[in-house]
């Protein structure tokens, strides 16, 4: 899971840095469409590593609890 978390957040910076990189270059108004792309592309990203934080968390919690119980 945290392998999954952290090529996620990867994958997030090099979208972060490409839409910089439309932007700074003044091609944002030319490239709208590829844009609002990366755009969507990168609120699914962080969308994605929220989830699967949580889903990290929640299954330690869980473990943790399984242990506790086991003593």
């Amino acid at each position: 899971m945290k392998q999954a978390i952290e090529t996620l957040k990867l994958e997030l910076e090099r979208l972060i840095l490409l839409r910089e990189s439309i932007v700074n270059s003044g091609q944002a108004i030319r490239e709208r469409a590829k844009l609002a792309e990366l755009n969507e592309k990168i609120y699914g990203h962080e969308r994605g590593i929220v989830v699967l934080f949580r889903s990290e968390i929640e299954s330690q919690k869980l473990l943790k609890r399984a242990r506790i119980m086991q003593s």
